[in-house]
């Protein structure tokens, strides 16, 4: 696991509850998404439905200003495909 950040559940725990995404607690954490998952199901968190999430926003906030895909994907640091999907997620809202 030489990834792997040492985060503490309270911290992973803080992020799940504001509503980020498996797969952005993992960008933070130094884990895979897979391994967020399977963390929040084995300590039984639950959290309130969150519409839209952390990145989505962003996302939308950069579109607004009229970037491109690739122009926002490299603002925010993250892959062509990662800002391709959360914005098919906003045209589905």
């Amino acid at each position: 696991m030489k990834g792997r950040r040492e985060i503490s559940k309270d911290q992973i725990k803080r992020y799940y509850l504001l509503g980020l995404s498996n797969e952005e607690i993992g960008l933070l954490t130094g884990r895979s998404a897979s391994a967020v998952k399977i963390l929040v199901w084995r300590e039984g968190w639950k959290r309130e439905p969150v519409q839209k999430t952390a990145l989505t926003q962003l996302v939308k906030k950069y579109m607004d200003k009229k970037y491109s895909i690739r122009q926002t994907a490299k603002e925010l640091g993250v892959s062509y495909s990662t800002v391709y999907r959360h914005k098919r997620k906003l045209k589905s809202t």
